[in-house]
């Protein structure tokens, strides 16, 4: 069942972060209590099933925390294409839990979280740029072949849109379209930038490249963290009603805290100067499968540029490539204005005329 009951209060953690994975799984459970249609959770085991490489065994051992819609009743027998949904930076998959209901009218749903990421394992990345950006494809195609999908929407918010992207660009015949939601690291850094910004921002820019990532400095702070971060989430929910606000951003920051932040470290050791990627995406759009339907959506108030996605649109010859521009929302999207997020996406492209239905493995367990 998807609306268990669970106790009120989260477990209890003595650590100097007062988290644990079971008090984010709890705030997990509570935003989730929200879906409506069924759906299962489970922890997939990489190199379980599926053959591993040489270069794939760094995986053995880890596994991807993933949650899948499951259609009961006349729905059952539907042949509903795949959409898989993949994070942001410091976020979990619960961050879709007001989007699941509405998008599963169309697809199987399936959220993870990424490696490094939530209560997914935490790998160790190497840290040059294009090595972890290959690290994050790798277990991601692993994960594919665990679930058995052979063909599936893919979509990615911020840093999930860019590890899409690069998913879409290795593996092109297994993506049937590409939705980017305020996808992060499409553009260029124009070297007129660094040589403008001031002493200070030069300095936090060297710390965050160089010498530690804001994750890590949240763990620092220990007791006090979950202060500081509620200060500067606080934007981030404020469209929220007071019960869900608190509990998405007690779920975030366990997300980051519960335990080592190795996807964050992962994600430093992409982005160049003021946060801009090493491996930006715009000069490798033309690599994508000139077919493979490519849809940005981008909050009006967000601090990513939509510039990107009419630029790739463009670049396309405007073939397969839409772009969409949400009022009233800023970078997250999915908490400012879900239903218009749900929209944009189930009025991307028509289903193709044959799919193949998600195959849900037997030990796929129910939620609890």
């Amino acid at each position: 069942m998807t609306n268990s009951s669970m106790a009120e209060n989260p477990p209890a953690a003595y650590n100097w972060c007062l988290s644990s994975r079971d008090v984010c799984s709890f705030y997990e459970r509570k935003l989730l209590r929200s879906v409506k249609v069924p759906y299962l959770i489970r922890d997939v085991k990489l190199g379980e099933t599926c053959t591993l490489s040489p270069k794939e065994k760094r995986f053995q051992g880890h596994w991807i925390h993933t949650l899948a819609t499951r259609d009961q009743g006349a729905e059952a027998g539907q042949n509903k294409q795949t959409l898989v949904l993949l994070h942001g930076m410091g976020c979990g998959l619960s961050v879709y839990h007001q989007c699941i209901d509405e998008l599963s009218s169309r697809y199987h749903v399936v959220a993870i979280d990424m490696p490094g990421f939530g209560l997914s394992s935490r790998p160790k990345f190497p840290e040059g740029a294009e090595e972890v950006e290959e690290m994050f494809v790798q277990a991601l195609e692993i994960w594919r072949r665990e679930m058995k999908l052979s063909s599936f929407v893919l979509g990615g918010h911020s840093f999930g849109g860019y590890i899409a992207s690069c998913f879409a660009l290795k593996y092109p015949s297994l993506c049937s379209s590409l939705v980017l939601i305020d996808a992060w690291g499409f553009p260029e850094l124009d070297p007129e930038r660094i040589r403008k910004i001031s002493p200070f921002l030069r300095t936090v820019n060297h710390i965050f490249m160089h010498v530690t990532d804001p994750v890590s400095m949240l763990r620092m702070f220990g007791p006090l963290g979950f202060s500081v971060f509620r200060r500067f989430r606080k934007r981030m929910v404020r469209r929220l009603d007071q019960e869900t606000a608190d509990a998405l951003v007690s779920y975030l920051y366990h997300c980051n805290v519960c335990d080592v932040p190795t996807g964050p470290r992962g994600f430093r050791h992409l982005c160049g100067p003021l946060a801009f990627a090493k491996r930006p995406l715009l000069p490798r759009v033309e690599e994508l499968n000139e077919l493979l339907p490519v849809t940005f959506i981008y909050g009006q108030e967000s601090w990513i540029n939509s510039d990107s996605g009419y630029e790739v649109r463009n670049r396309r010859r405007k073939m397969h490539t839409g772009v969409h521009v949400i009022a009233e929302a800023g970078h997250n999207i999915h908490f400012d204005q879900p239903h218009l997020l749900c929209h944009a996406i189930l009025s991307c492209h028509p289903p193709p005329a044959h799919l193949k239905q998600l195959e849900i493995p037997r030990d796929f367990k129910f939620s609890v």
